[in-house]
């Protein structure tokens, strides 16, 4: 499924690259560019009860280039670079629990900040045609992880100390994702929009690779969150 996804990325961003090249004085008109933050709430479920997961404000920093297909139909890609943190707390069970399970809780928690560049892929149909546009858009993102920080703790009944957790929790390569929203261009100047896009990302494949602590988790990435950026 990820080769499918990288495959499909890859083929529109070259397409449309060799648009942008052999485009002619007309064609120019179409191509415009746009950069933007995307501040979104992150949701990593997991079907582990013993683990909960604190679910941090996550960002994006994205440069993208846009190509009018027709008068309703622009096409979107770009590059951005994105960075969740999460808190993994898994309750366990020491010999000291057992003997005395009335004493201080014991747990395991992971502390990560991933961060990752990725490739999007989106389709823009305009509904609102007037000086401002409203648009309805949908694609898909492959994200690949480029850095990953673990900090972990351990608490036996009531002591707390650090543990490497390097190998816990681990980030999976690359990352699918869906993504659905809707979208506004404010008319700035003759050649600059304000572009605001509330959206919805949802995803398709595990964000964890193999994890020691809690081989049964399947979490994905779902998100939601509003895009603010110019577009020129």
């Amino acid at each position: 499924m990820k080769s499918i996804l990288l495959s499909i990325s890859i083929l529109f961003f070259t397409t449309t690259l060799f648009a942008q090249n052999d485009a002619t004085p007309s064609d120019n008109d179409k191509i415009s560019y746009g950069i933007g933050v995307n501040i979104k709430q992150p949701q990593l479920p997991s079907d582990n009860s013993d683990l909960n997961i604190s679910n941090k404000i996550g960002y994006s920093f994205e440069g993208n280039f846009y190509f009018d297909l027709k008068p309703r139909l622009t096409l979107k890609a770009g590059l951005n670079f994105t960075s969740f943190q999460f808190e993994f707390t898994e309750s366990v069970i020491f010999g000291t629990n057992i003997l005395n399970p009335s004493g201080p809780s014991s747990y395991f928690k992971n502390k990560v900040n991933w961060a990752y560049a990725g490739v999007p892929i989106e389709l823009q149909f305009n509904i609102v045609r007037k000086k401002h546009q409203v648009y309805l858009k949908a694609g898909g993102e492959v994200m690949f992880n480029i850095y990953k920080k673990h900090q972990g703790e351990i608490s036996e009944s009531g002591i707390v100390r650090e543990t490497d957790t390097s190998n816990l929790n681990t980030p999976s390569k690359a990352v699918g994702l869906g993504i659905v929203g809707l979208g506004m261009n404010i008319h700035l100047t003759e050649k600059m929009k304000l572009y605001i896009e509330p959206n919805l990302e949802f995803g398709l494949n595990s964000a964890l690779a193999a994890s020691i602590l809690s081989n049964e988790y399947k979490g994905r990435f779902n998100t939601i969150g509003c895009k603010l950026g110019v577009r020129f």
